[in-house]
């Protein structure tokens, strides 16, 4: 009796040791992909079109905050390319402060994140479409009075846009090239690229009309041309200004 006793006992210890271990568990995987809630389109929001305002929003759906060990970001990390970028620029990730970002009209969801190095400081912006990853590097600069300079180039070193941002968030210096092969490198990207020029904003779909065009007719068309405009961004301006280069991407392959 004694011995059944001690077996039973056992037994029930086991049983709750197994019982704690899922529930760690189960825990465990909530914490590691929880999301916060940054930013989500409402259905009667509509696009800014005062003068003087760049909505860099209006492709945006929806920006939640997660952190790098969400499965998610399973196939990124477990990339070769990816860690060997990590390793050249020295990176040190900050993997609390991720933001997830959904594009109107397409499948491709932008992951920023945060970075520093002994040289640098800025954000990957890294583009995800099933499976498939490409990325830019966006660097930032403080200038006096607390505005900034974002510089934004590709895997290989190619700038892509580089423009200033003053407290207010007003623009200025703003360059970018004619075209750059970033899609032409990344063609599986194609369809769904197409599919936001298809079907949102007239800049997309200038007919014959550059990288630099589509950029421009962007950043300029609530603005005249002088590029003194507010950007219109609550997110914050890597993400929208990953977003206007996504989308220009169609008008910048080079022929």
């Amino acid at each position: 009796m004694k011995k059944l006793l001690i077996k039973s006992f056992i037994g029930i210890i086991a049983i709750g040791v197994i019982s704690s271990c899922k529930e760690k568990e189960r825990n465990d995987e909530l914490n590691r992909n929880s999301e916060k809630l940054i930013y989500q389109k409402s259905a009667n929001e509509k696009e800014t079109n005062l003068r003087g305002a760049i909505d860099l929003q209006d492709q945006i759906t929806k920006t939640v905050q997660i952190r790098y060990e969400n499965d998610q970001l399973a196939g990124l990390r477990n990339q070769k390319r990816w860690a060997e970028l990590l390793d050249q620029n020295k990176a040190v990730l900050d993997k609390d402060n991720i933001t997830k970002t959904s594009i109107a009209q397409t499948e491709i969801i932008l992951l920023t994140i945060p970075f520093k190095s002994a040289q640098e400081q800025g954000f990957f912006n890294v583009y995800q479409l099933n499976g498939k990853y490409f990325w830019t590097k966006v660097l930032v600069n403080d200038l006096p009075n607390h505005a900034k300079t974002y510089t934004i180039v590709s895997a290989d070193g190619e700038r892509l846009m580089k423009l200033d941002l003053d407290k207010d968030f007003k623009a200025s210096n703003f360059m970018a090239p004619q075209r750059n092969k970033v899609l032409a490198k990344n063609p599986e990207f194609s369809a769904a690229l197409y599919r936001i020029a298809e079907a949102e904003k007239e800049c997309y779909k200038i007919k014959g009309s550059t990288y630099w065009d589509c950029l421009t007719c962007v950043l300029i068309k609530h603005c005249g041309n002088d590029l003194a405009c507010v950007i219109a961004c609550t997110i914050a301006p890597e993400v929208c200004l990953g977003i206007a280069i996504l989308a220009c991407l169609p008008s910048a392959t080079i022929e």
